[in-house]
Order: structure tokens, then C-alpha cells, then sequence
């Protein structure tokens, strides 16, 4: 799906972004390519995706970066028909008349820019031989299902952030509720794939900062 409209665009960081998630793109990790492919910072404050997979998910982002990179990855969720909103640090209820919620993002971090960007696509083709490479490189990774719930305390901390980043992990959130309201806990039901080291420090980390995780 595409988007004949014009893609949103921003010119200072942070910046506060609402991005529904249709069905189609609900076992896409589409969070966890913005932060590995384009080298943002995302933490996820509220949000609403249902792992029933019928509904739209709604994610509202506060985004840290390079902001021709942020320019770039919003180019590329609105070519795959993803829908952007600017929104308000203050916004405290969801957009009508969808009632999924969500909300995001603290801290910076320092990424080499150096390298140029893959684009976020709907449709990818490889050679056979990209293909090969690949199924050899799928071949190593692992994946592990958790629920992982994020005290109120650590809503300002970039938890899956830290996970793809630090831990080199590709994160898919199967299923999300994180209210409005900062004294409330966040539930997060998340696909992880890596190699089995990777995995195995990353679930540490988690047990590390003392949150429920659990297959």
C-alpha cells in the first residue's frame, strides 16, 4: 500500500511523532528498523497494538537523531503507506476515531553517520546469491517470544531501544499497552530474534534492571 500525500517532514529534534500500524504490518519490525537502519533513538512512552492482529496499532514517538535521517525514514514509512503525525509532547489523548493509544522517546546517543541508510520497503528483491547469504545468516539467528512489563519508573528509559542497539537485536512488538497516564505500567508482548549470545545478554539486561520478562 502507498500513500499519494505528502510525507510530514521536521526540522529540530526531538522530535514527537504518532505512526499507526495497519494489520499488514503487524509482524513487520518496523520500530526496530527506524532505530538500526536510520540510527534513532526511540522510547516507547504509550502505546496500543493488540497481537490479535485485526486492529490498527498506534505508536506515538518522541525521536532523537540526525534529523535528514529522521526526514529520510519518514519519506520512507509514507512510500509504504505507513501513516506520520506531528503531534505535541503534551498530547494526552488518541487521535479519532481509532482508539488505540501510544506514545514515545528519550535519550541521545552517538551513531556513525557515515554510512548511507537502508530504506524501509514493503516489497524487497534479492539476487539469488543475496538470497543465499541471507538464508546462511537466518540460519544463525534464534528468535524468543516474551512479555515484558515496564514500571512506571521506567517509562522515560529506552528499554527495546537499549535492546537493538546495545544487544544488536531485531524487536517486533506482537502486542502493546502503555497508557497515557505516566503512573501506569506498560505491557509489552515482543518477538526477539539474534544469535544466541546476543539473546542470551539482552534477556540479562532485562533481568538486570529488575523487569518481569517471561516466554
Amino acid at each position: 500500500m502507498t500513500n499519494n500525500s505528502t510525507p510530514i517532514t521536521i526540522d529540530s529534534v526531538p522530535a514527537y511523532l504518532r505512526i499507526r500500524i495497519t494489520p499488514e504490518y503487524h509482524q513487520q519490525p518496523i520500530i526496530s528498523r527506524l532505530v538500526s537502519d536510520y540510527r534513532l533513538v526511540i522510547n516507547i512512552t504509550a502505546a496500543l497494538l493488540t497481537s490479535s492482529a485485526r486492529d490498527d496499532g498506534w505508536f506515538d514517538l518522541e525521536v532523537l537523531g540526525d534529523v535528514v535521517q529522521i526526514n529520510q525514514a519518514l519519506v520512507d514509512l509514507h512510500n509504504i503507506g505507513i501513516e506520520v503525525f506531528l503531534i505535541s509532547p503534551q498530547v494526552i489523548s488518541a487521535p479519532s476515531p481509532v482508539s488505540d493509544k501510544a506514545s514515545v522517546v528519550k535519550e541521545w546517543r552517538q551513531f556513525d553517520l557515515d554510512r548511507q541508510s537502508p530504506k524501509i520497503t514493503n516489497s524487497p528483491v534479492n539476487s539469488p546469491d543475496q538470497n543465499l547469504a541471507d538464508h546462511q545468516l537466518d540460519s544463525q539467528l534464534q528468535s524468543q517470544k516474551i512479555q515484558l512489563r515496564i514500571p512506571k519508573e521506567y517509562r522515560d528509559i529506552p528499554v527495546i531501544n537499549t535492546l537493538i542497539v546495545d544487544y544488536g537485536l531485531t524487536v517486533n512488538i506482537a502486542g502493546a499497552i502503555m497508557p497515557f497516564a505516566v503512573h501506569e505500567d506498560g505491557w509489552f508482548e515482543l518477538e526477539l530474534q539474534g544469535k544466541p549470545a546476543e539473546l542470551n545478554a539482552g534477556i540479562k539486561y532485562l533481568k538486570q534492571l529488575n523487569l518481569s520478562s517471561k516466554n
